[in-house]
């Protein structure tokens, strides 16, 4: 398992990626990304408070996440799907903490991550890697939790 930055050429795969994962996900729901972000991926991850991460077995991208500049000492988690098959084996921890250790050199004090409640697993695994939960907004048929991280110093 190898855990790299994203790179251009990682581009198609990695939409291919994330539109699987959102229909395996959110059957029902929304099943399809806007395009206007996923094709700026590289200028979006590129300033130097953003990154984003993809893992790799086998030359097959099994997870991906991002992190987003949300403001001066905030960071915004997004894009964080993990292959069905690749779930359980510590993958999740792993590259949460990755990205824990980059916010905290980067020096931010909190961050961020949004998701729908459907999303169980991945809100469970963030509280369980010391997240909290800040806020819940029932947006008609779908409800949105924001969770934050506390950097200690």
């Amino acid at each position: 398992m190898e855990i790299r930055e994203f790179k251009e050429t990682d581009l198609k795969e990695v939409k291919n990626f994330i539109d699987r994962s959102l229909k395996e996900e959110l059957s029902g729901g929304q099943q399809k990304l806007p395009d206007n972000n996923l094709n700026n991926l590289r200028q979006i991850y590129e300033a130097d408070k953003n990154i984003f991460l993809i893992v790799e077995e086998e030359e097959k991208i099994i997870a991906v996440i991002g992190v987003l500049n949300e403001s001066n000492d905030v960071a915004l988690i997004r894009r964080f799907f993990i292959h069905r098959g690749y779930r359980g084996r510590n993958i999740e921890d792993t590259l949460l903490h990755r990205v824990i250790d980059f916010c905290r050199i980067k020096s931010y004090k909190r961050i961020l991550f949004r998701s729908t409640g459907r999303m169980k697993a991945v809100i469970n695994l963030f509280l369980k890697n010391g997240f909290m939960e800040k806020e819940r907004q029932n947006m008609g048929e779908r409800e949105i939790v924001e969770l934050i991280y506390k950097i200690k110093s």
